[in-house]
């Protein structure tokens, strides 16, 4: 998962994109880098690490002009050998002039895509899906945007796009709105961010949401409004994935408010699978806290109460690149209440297990500290499946509830109960349900954007 971050026409763009990206940060912790331009040069900087150990004030100094592309990304395996080159925007010289590009998402034929551009003599600095949409547009003729729209003929998977060349910035959306960004203005000028929390940090107004196949222009003086052709036949399939786990509760994102959405996920969580004369309800924060709050609200099942803690100077340790940072970060993230578990009964709520790095520890500090039952309750379905489309679950090995039944997950986790939220009650959370993707519940993708290849997420 990545996070992008673009201004145009406004004064100290790289400072504005410097903090929102930090407000972000919890899409992605391993890499950070920015373009800026004054309407002539490019100025680049770019490096490994969260936002604040990238940039400093001094740099963003060097980093001069009105119109600024930021980007955040964590690392897949494909990053072992050259991972330095790999960090976005992605800068190319086109004639005279440049563009740089920063991409959400995953293209799921952008091995035959690269191949067909090997055989006609291009040459790649990276192993990323992003550098296949840059060398199309390179080659493409006409208009920014019409050779934005043949570089992406053909192209299917996930994608939002943000360009930058020294005049102009160019963001668009794919059909199926499978990964979400947003529009804000402030001052004359405009924002684009991939959460709208980003927005609140800038202190710029959200304007909405860029829409599936929406192409938006922005010079200094102008925006323009166009659309890609609609390859996938108006069918969307935003990801459900957002709301659950990974947007700010901040956020408002695909027409919906992310809290809100997270607390009623709570209540038809806890009206579906109770867990009755409860003492407390616990949310594993931050994702799972305003699950927990729903699923605390009638009181049948306990209390909310902050029972843990989270250290927020350790990073999400679901998007930590390797399995031995992730346990070890596990550690070091949480803390327990002692006055709210012993001889208690204790509800503890969860977004999603995906690898059953989390759970198992969180568990076992609750026993150590006498808890009379600990039940789980999870407010989404057991991911099964892959992501192709920008998360780095890329095999069925890595997903617990692939390769375990709920039994055998009960007894690793060491819990007195467990349950998850049924994918039919998951569904009923939205007037249209047939709008999200769900692939990682189900092991169905959507043919829109059916998976072809197993290329890394950008």
């Amino acid at each position: 998962m990545c996070g992008i971050v673009g201004i145009a026409n406004a004064a100290g763009a790289a400072e504005y994109t410097y903090v929102g990206l930090h407000a972000i940060q919890h899409r992605a912790i391993e890499y950070a880098g920015m373009v800026t331009t004054d309407g002539s040069d490019a100025f680049t900087h770019h490096g490994t690490g969260v936002v604040r150990q990238v940039f400093n004030q001094p740099i963003l100094d060097n980093l001069h002009g009105r119109f600024a592309l930021g980007h955040i990304r964590y690392a897949t395996v494909e990053d072992k050998n050259s991972h330095q080159r790999n960090i976005q925007p992605l800068i190319a010289t086109v004639g005279d002039s440049f563009v740089a590009i920063a991409h959400n998402g995953n293209l799921t034929n952008a091995d035959s895509l690269r191949q067909e551009l090997l055989n006609d003599g291009a040459l790649f600095a990276t192993s990323l899906d992003t550098e296949v949409i840059l060398h199309r547009f390179m080659r493409a003729s006409g208009t920014p945007t019409e050779r934005l729209i043949k570089a992406l003929d053909g192209v299917r998977g996930s994608y939002t796009l943000v360009l930058l060349m020294p005049d102009m910035m160019i963001a668009t959306v794919d059909p199926s709105g499978n990964r979400p960004l947003m529009l804000g203005q402030k001052d004359g000028g405009y924002f684009i961010a991939s959460e709208s929390a980003a927005f609140q940090a800038m202190g710029v107004t959200r304007m909405r949401e860029i829409e599936p196949r929406e192409i938006i222009a922005i010079t200094k003086d102008t925006i323009k409004t166009s659309f890609l052709p609609d390859w996938t036949a108006g069918v969307r399939r935003r990801c459900r994935f957002e709301h659950v786990y990974y947007a700010l509760p901040s956020s408002i994102m695909f027409g919906q408010d992310v809290a809100n959405f997270r607390l009623r996920l709570g209540r038809a969580l806890e009206l579906t699978s109770p867990t009755l004369d409860a003492d407390y309800v616990f949310g594993v924060p931050d994702s799972a806290t305003f699950i927990a709050y729903g699923y605390g609200a009638s009181g049948r099942s306990g209390i909310y109460v902050p029972g843990i803690l989270r250290n927020h100077y350790v990073g999400r340790t679901f998007i930590q690149g390797r399995q031995g940072l992730r346990d070890t970060g596990v550690s070091r993230k949480f803390s327990v209440v002692p006055e709210f578990v012993r001889g208690k009964k204790i509800a503890l709520i969860d977004d999603s297990i995906v690898r059953l790095t989390t759970m198992p520890r969180l568990v076992e500090r609750l026993r150590a500290l006498d808890a009379k039952e600990i039940h789980v309750r999870i407010g989404s379905p057991q991911v099964i499946s892959p992501c192709h489309y920008g998360i780095d679950t890329p095999t069925h090995s890595e997903l617990a509830a692939a390769m375990m039944s709920l039994d055998a997950m009960k007894t690793r986790i060491n819990c007195d109960s467990l349950e998850f939220l049924s994918l039919k009650t998951l569904r009923s959370l939205s007037s249209k349900p047939d709008d999200y993707c769900y692939a990682c519940w189900t092991g169905q993708y959507p043919a829109c954007m059916e998976p072809q290849e197993n290329a890394a997420p950008t």
